[in-house]
This record gives C-alpha cells, structure tokens and sequence, in this order.
C-alpha cells in the first residue's frame, strides 16, 4: 500500500512539474491552455517538490511528511482552480492524499486518547496500603492458590499498577484468516482498572485500531478502522461491563498479588484447581483457575458473554497457558492462546505473547 501510494504520489508531483515549464517557457504545454506566469511556474515546481520531499520523509519515519503533503494538497489545489478546465482531474489524486492524512489525523488522536486513559489509570494505582502481610493473606487461601502464589512471586512486594506490551495473531471467525497485532496494557489493581490498545494489521498498511477499557466497573470496547470509522462501540452495557471484569478477573496470572484482593473470593473446587469470583459496582463474575500439580498457572474458564448484542449469549471462554518466564522476579504465563467453547466447535480466535511487563510503575511506554 505504501509504495502505491508513494507511486500515485510521485506521478501526481511529476505533472506539476508541468506547469513551472510552461510558466518559464521552457516546453509548449499543450494540455495548459491558459497562461502561466513565472510566478505560478515557481508555485507548480514548489508543488512538486513538497509532495516529493514529503514522500521522502515518510519513508524515513519523518512524522514532517504529513505536515508537508498536506502543504502541497493545499497549494496543488488552489493552482488546479487557476486551470481548472484542463487540470481539474488532478482534485482525485489530492482527494486520495487529503483521505491518507485524515486517516492518520485520527489515528493519532486515537493514541493521544489513550495514551490520556493510560496516564488517569496508573494515577489511580497508589501503593496498596495493607494491615497484614503478604504471606497471611496466602495462608487464607486454597491450597492450590497458596501454591501458585508462592511458585510466581519470587519478590514479596504487593503489585499495584502494570504496564505490558504483547504481540500477537487473532482473527473475527472460525475460518478468518489471521491477523498479526501489536498491543500495549496498562492496569490499576486498587482500582481493578486497565486500558488495552491495540493495532491490527487488517492489509498491508490498512490497521484496525482497538481499544477496551475497565474504570470504575464500566467496561468499553472500542474498534475503528484506520483510528476514524467505527467498527464496534460498546459501552454502558451490562454484558460489556461483566465481560470486563472477567477479563480482568483472568488477566491476574499476570500480577498474582491481585489474587490476594479482598473483592476477589477464592473456593477450592479440586486437589488442582479453584473457583475465584468477583463483584464490583454491583456485578459478578466467576471463573475457574487451573493449575499444574506443582502451581504453576494452566487456564481459566468460565461462562462469558459473546458480544454485548441483545442476542448475546453466555458462552464458555477458555484461557490457555503454553508458556512461562520470569519478569523482575514473577514468574508468569507469558504465552497463550484463548478459545470460545461453542456446542458446534472449538473457535481459536486469539494467540498472544507478553513481551514485555513492568510493575509498580506509573510511566507509560
């Protein structure tokens, strides 16, 4: 997509080099019927070489190149005007550029917006302030959990605010192909608050924008194409809200220490496995937690809904641990896959790795 935008580009500089031949004479430029002056000639070539120094610096990385097309969309269109009956084809391909900086207009905002979130959650993650120890806390737990606790938590330090990075692959259906993603996570556990942004490469070039947030037992999913058209807006919605906190609710192998949270309930259900529910402003939710005979973390499940539609229905969510490391002295899963349990079949839909995780920090990446 890139190097055929940077074709279109390039051709469309190219011919308003047309111009500034014309207004010094240097051609006779028969699809120019009206004259040009010098003047217009130097603005033509000036044109050009905006669009093509733009062009330059974008495949640099140069965040200057949208500033300069948009410059040269602004100067290529008032000239067009000047000559409009022969050059008035040259609006679609400066409509073509005008939609490409839109596009990554909004995408921008989009970060800014969270990165916004980002920043108003790890302020709310204060260092727990707690009347007993970690280790009496674990001791009220189910064997199992007591295990696993003590197998992931090398450091005896509470984690109270986290920061994380993951890559991935995931995909809308049983047969989809799959699409590549990059995502950042930030989470408060005093506040059992998280903001989750994501990029998905739908083509080459063209992303899907995520976004799902938990604050203050409301949860949010956000989808749009290209950070402008909305995909998926859901919020103020109680299946949104309950599928929230389950997520957040699973996401604790991540930072055990939340597993010690008065608002998280603990039940043995199995020499290896226990029973966690949650309640927040009013919703509840439960899962299952599985564990290796030796407490190292192994899946979740629990009933979810699928969507927030009104036809939405509790389906089983099932999370897979395939892989474990130690990040700065917890011991995680820090692969894994996640799969709706459906009657008709097993639905695959996402594979992901943490490749990076920080705790008790309150920058953002």
């Amino acid at each position: 997509m890139k190097i055929v935008f940077t074709f279109i580009v390039g051709i469309h500089a190219l011919i308003h080099v047309m111009g500034f031949l014309k207004g010094f004479g240097y051609a006779e430029i028969g699809e120019i019927s009206k004259a040009v002056s010098r003047l217009e000639g130097i603005l033509w070539l000036t044109t050009s070489l905006l669009f093509m120094s733009g062009i330059i610096l974008m495949h640099y990385n140069n965040l200057r190149w949208k500033w300069l097309l948009l410059l040269a969309v602004l100067i290529s269109q008032a000239l067009i005007i000047t000559v409009w009956p022969d050059a008035r084809f040259g609006s679609l391909p400066n409509l073509l550029i005008a939609l490409v900086l839109l596009f990554g207009y909004s995408e921008n905002v989009f970060r800014v917006r969270s990165e916004k979130l980002a920043k108003e959650i790890l302020v709310s993650s204060e260092t727990l302030s707690l009347n007993n120890t970690i280790e009496d806390r674990i001791n009220n737990k189910p064997p199992i959990v007591q295990k696993w606790l003590r197998a992931s938590m090398h450091d005896s330090s509470y984690i109270s605010s986290v920061r994380l990075q993951q890559k991935g692959r995931m995909r809308t259906k049983p047969q989809a192909r799959w699409m590549p993603f990059t995502a950042e996570q930030y989470i408060s556990i005093p506040a059992a608050s998280y903001i989750w942004t994501t990029e998905v490469e739908l083509f080459s070039d063209i992303d899907l924008t995520g976004r799902d947030k938990l604050e203050s037992g409301e949860g949010e999913t956000s989808i749009k194409l290209m950070g402008l058209i909305p995909i998926v807006n859901e919020k103020s919605n109680p299946k949104i809200n309950s599928g929230s906190l389950m997520r957040y609710l699973a996401e604790i192998c991540w930072y055990p220490t939340a597993a010690l949270d008065n608002r998280i309930h603990w039940e043995s259900v199995g020499d290896t496995s226990a029973e966690a529910s949650m309640m927040m402003n009013g919703v509840t939710v439960t899962g299952t937690f599985y564990f290796t005979p030796d407490g190292n973390f192994e899946a979740f499940e629990s009933q979810r809904f699928y969507g927030g539609g009104d036809n939405s229905n509790l389906e089983t969510w099932h999370i897979e641990a395939l892989d474990y490391d130690t990040f700065h002295g917890v011991q995680i899963p820090n692969k894994a896959e996640i799969t709706w349990k459906f009657l008709e079949g097993d639905f695959k839909w996402l594979e992901l790795e943490v490749i990076d995780i920080d705790y008790n920090t309150t920058e953002v990446y």
